[in-house]
């Protein structure tokens, strides 16, 4: 999705070569276990997940398959937990312990990859109606996710306009360059390289 996204000239040279980069050290370095291998939702995004009062729906399983648990994790974190306090008591409530630096070490990287995934699931659909060939400056010309993630909650940005899309795109990107730029990603890739998955 990166390669072909990297032909559209809607992102920098520099920021596809960036991702490329970050994208081969965790491809190099995380190692599936099997023993994390579950049944996935895949897109366990807020969208997919209902709540009538009582009880949690969670709808949509076109994409389900067995898959590496950190992936629903990710997913779900990179739209619900927000501290490091939050990241421990999310982590605990699912693994019934709380968690050792390898099993954070491997929700953070993941959740770099989903956000590179819907980026480019986002763009892709952007791209679709509005012409490509502008390269555009993530860093400079767009709102964070925070903010972004604000203005779709209060209807002021809508998902279904294709700046919207566009937007949340550029932020999830942004997002994500911004974390793997940061000492915690050369930390973790180095904690799960040598340290065997549990």
């Amino acid at each position: 999705m990166i390669q072909k996204l990297s032909v559209s000239q809607i992102l920098l040279e520099s920021t596809v070569a960036e991702l490329f980069s970050y994208y081969t050290e965790i491809r190099k370095n995380y190692t599936i276990c099997e023993a994390d291998i579950v049944s996935s939702h895949n897109d366990l995004n807020p969208g997919n997940i209902l709540f009538d009062g009582r009880k949690i729906w969670v709808i949509d399983w076109d994409a389900a398959f067995q898959n590496d648990r950190y992936v629903d994790l990710a997913i779900a974190a990179n739209s619900f937990v927000t501290n490091e306090l939050q990241e421990t008591i999310f982590l605990t409530a699912y693994f019934g312990t709380p968690p050792n630096e390898q099993m954070r070490a491997r929700l953070f990287l993941m959740k770099q990859l989903c956000f590179m995934l819907y980026a480019m699931l986002m763009f892709k659909l952007a791209m679709e109606k509005k012409p490509c060939g502008t390269m555009q400056d993530f860093n400079i010309h767009t709102p964070n996710l925070k903010e972004i993630s604000k203005r779709l909650g209060n209807g002021s940005l809508l998902l279904s306009s294709n700046d919207g899309k566009y937007l949340y795109a550029a932020a999830l990107l942004n997002e994500a360059l911004s974390n793997m730029r940061s000492p915690r990603f050369a930390a973790a890739i180095k904690l799960i390289a040598y340290i065997p998955a549990i």
